[in-house]
């Protein structure tokens, strides 16, 4: 994991919620200034609190660990790929 990185995505995140850093304190419980440790990747969130962010910000826990949103174009490229493979199967099967 990247700290640096989580950190980063945590500041876009808030951002893009039009937040600042006391408000998401207040939200979450937490001061300012361990808000601006998560964001500079200085500290991290415990597990409770990152999970709260996740549904915070709409966004995979993993998404929040990695510093980054999954691609949803890969995802569908893998949705399409296992129902083609289960297609496949079943016209195997009906053999």
């Amino acid at each position: 994991m990247n700290q640096q990185k989580t950190g980063a995505f945590l500041k876009c995140l808030r951002k893009d919620k039009g937040l600042t850093q006391e408000q998401l304190a207040e939200r979450f419980y937490v001061s300012p200034r361990t808000v601006s440790r998560w964001e500079n990747g200085n500290n991290m969130p415990d597990v409770d609190v990152l999970m709260g962010l996740a549904d915070f910000y709409e966004v995979d826990i993993r998404e929040l660990i990695d510093g980054e949103r999954k691609n949803e174009n890969m995802d569908k490229e893998t949705k399409e790929t296992v129902l083609k493979a289960a297609e496949y199967m079943n016209r195997a099967g009906a053999s």
